[in-house]
């Protein structure tokens, strides 16, 4: 901020949101969703701008029934 450079993100908006939040040079958020089912309440995006869930830490919490689907299971290569 002492220097005005301005703040972006790449990936993972779920975290950055609230990084830049935090962060008076915020200048944009990059958004995508593709992990958007992984996640119980996803980012919402409100006329085009990004809502920082208000939950304690990241305020993430994992969609625990499409996690496990998703989970490939570790085997060992002979």
């Amino acid at each position: 901020a002492r220097h005005n450079i301005p703040m972006s993100s790449h990936m993972a908006p779920e975290y950055s949101v609230h990084l830049l939040s935090a962060t008076p040079t915020a200048d944009w958020l990059e958004f995508v969703d593709w992990g958007a089912e992984l996640i119980r309440d996803p980012l919402r995006v409100r006329d085009g701008t990004a809502v920082a869930p208000d939950r304690i830490g990241s305020g993430i919490e994992w969609n625990d029934a499409v996690v496990a689907d998703a989970f490939v299971a570790e085997r060992t290569i002979p």
